[in-house]
């Protein structure tokens, strides 16, 4: 199954707010994914649902799935070396 697609159904919209996600998938807090978001030094980008400092993070699901599909490949590549 695809990894966008299987967030897509799981989510059932293509933004997601950051506490959604972010401790699932980044092992943070929503204090600490929102102070790195801030900083831009998550992962992937994310954004704003508008110009208010007040508007939650939104993280797109097809950068999501792009991310966890790159961290996958990266370890089945050391997985696959260490186990030829």
């Amino acid at each position: 199954m695809n990894t966008e697609f299987a967030l897509l159904a799981q989510y059932n919209k293509a933004f997601v707010p950051l506490e959604q996600v972010c401790q699932e998938f980044f092992n943070l807090g929503e204090k600490q994914a929102r102070n790195m978001a801030a900083k831009g030094q998550l992962p992937i980008p994310v954004m704003r649902g508008s110009r208010s400092q007040k508007s939650p993070y939104l993280v797109k699901v097809s950068d999501l799935a792009e991310y966890l599909d790159r961290q996958y490949q990266a370890h089945r590549n050391d997985w696959e070396i260490l186990n030829q």
